[in-house]
């Protein structure tokens, strides 16, 4: 799963990547947050906004409710760690491992990464490495 922040990064790109990396091996579902839904129609499903929270902090839409009662693998985070909607996404859903880039909330991220964040390419590469060597080890 893709937690990304869209106002920062293109979840197609990062999709493409992914899937050029791992071969098409793993389906992927995404989770996009952005302050601008309203200009993301074309995947309206994909995306996330303020709204779909209560006054109290709460998750109102059953979208997100399935997200975080679902079990994931992994959990790949792209956004930074002063992101209060998508760090309490990260924080609700189970995952096996979190990895994200060197500036995502470390106590939420399993696996921290310090590239450049327009290379995903060398981020899935890295990725890939490191977690066959935790699937070998466990």
């Amino acid at each position: 799963m893709f937690l990304v922040n869209a106002d920062e990064f293109d979840a197609a790109d990062i999709h493409t990547s992914f899937q050029t990396t791992f071969e098409n091996k793993y389906t992927v579902e995404k989770l996009c947050f952005s302050q601008q839904k309203k200009k993301f129609k074309e995947n309206a499903d994909a995306f996330f906004g303020t709204k779909d929270f209560s006054f109290n902090g709460n998750i109102s839409t059953e979208k997100l409710k399935d997200v975080i009662h679902q079990d994931y693998e992994y959990v790949f985070q792209f956004f930074n760690k002063e992101h209060l909607y998508l760090n309490y996404l990260s924080a609700k859903t189970k995952a096996n491992l979190r990895v994200g880039f060197e500036d995502v909330n470390p106590k939420l991220t399993d696996l921290l990464f310090k590239l450049n964040k327009t290379d995903l390419d060398l981020f899935f590469e890295e990725a890939k490495k490191y977690l066959e060597i935790i699937k070998k080890s466990a």
